[in-house]
């Protein structure tokens, strides 16, 4: 990680104005020192889903800004959930694993969540709703950023 132009004070406190949450001081950080990236560490990361344990791992955690390797970043990321009224508002798509998994910091809690897009069922409702609280399609990975950041590095190869 860390290939990218670092985000500056500015750019993020702007786009927490546009958001209506501040980011929490872990992600920030992280935001601050490496501005998304590949995940560059083998791991696994072990979770449950409808009863089954699975197998999964980050490949990227998106940088605030599109960067030129990247195809996406939190910001269009973040129109694109907007105009099709994916998830809630309270939640900010991160990262996701490579394939059709997506991760997800809370804005009100700070925890991490995974979904595959295939489970992604949010109404306007739901995005209106800033206390939706856990989604029943989602996994809740971690109580915060760091923790999540252990998680990837516990589980290394």
């Amino acid at each position: 990680m860390g290939n990218n132009p670092l985000s500056s004070a500015s750019e993020i406190t702007q786009f927490e104005n546009q958001i209506g949450y501040t980011l929490p001081d872990d992600y920030r950080v992280f935001m601050f020192d490496f501005n998304g990236g590949k995940v560059g560490i083998d791991h696994s990361i072990d979770f449950e889903l409808g009863g089954d344990v699975l197998h999964g791992g980050v490949d990227a955690m998106y940088p605030l800004i599109k960067q030129p390797k990247w195809s996406v970043a939190i910001l269009e990321t973040r129109k694109i959930q907007e105009i099709e009224r994916m998830d809630t508002r309270s939640l900010l798509r991160i990262g996701d694993d490579g394939g059709t998994g997506f991760y997800y910091l809370s804005l009100s809690g700070g925890g991490i969540y995974f979904c595959y897009k295939d489970d992604i069922e949010c109404g306007r409702s739901d995005w209106e709703n800033a206390d939706a609280g856990d989604l029943e399609y989602m996994v809740k990975m971690s109580d915060s950023f760091s923790g999540f950041g252990w998680k990837i590095w516990n589980g290394k190869r």
